[in-house]
């Protein structure tokens, strides 16, 4: 099976690199998400960018456990969802490595590399001044 991304659209006041991809805009939680994670193949990795203490992918860990996630967010948020969140939410997800932990300022730094989907919430565009990217 081949990867199968969304392209980043036009019209979110930034892009954060020419190969990153996204799906969005987006702010229930994963069962309300319209793509299908079941169709992807098993180890598929998805990057929540900025997704703060992973409350999306908490819900797409228990819904779909075939997939590897990667968070990504500012040190701050890492550090509460590493230590406090996900270990009270799902330690499992921990346990068996579904889940890592990843500190990034993107409008700075690249995300992970080599993922096979790049999210990007409504939120973090929100919060995102277009003056800033590049």
């Amino acid at each position: 099976m081949g990867r199968q991304h969304a392209r980043l659209e036009s019209g979110y006041g930034c892009t954060i690199r020419r190969e990153a991809y996204v799906i969005a805009p987006v702010v229930d939680p994963a069962d309300q998400i319209d793509y299908p994670w079941a169709s992807l193949p098993n180890g598929a990795i998805i990057n929540d960018l900025g997704g703060g203490i992973g409350s999306v992918l908490l819900e797409l860990a228990k819904e779909y456990p075939h997939l590897q996630l990667i968070l990504q967010d500012l040190p701050k948020q890492i550090e509460i969802a590493q230590t406090e969140f996900w270990p009270k939410e799902y330690p499992k997800a921990i346990e068996e490595g579904l889940i890592h932990f990843k500190t990034v300022n993107f409008l700075m730094e690249s995300p992970v590399a080599g993922c096979d989907i790049y999210y990007v919430s409504g939120h973090t565009k929100r919060e995102t001044n277009a003056d800033d990217c590049s």
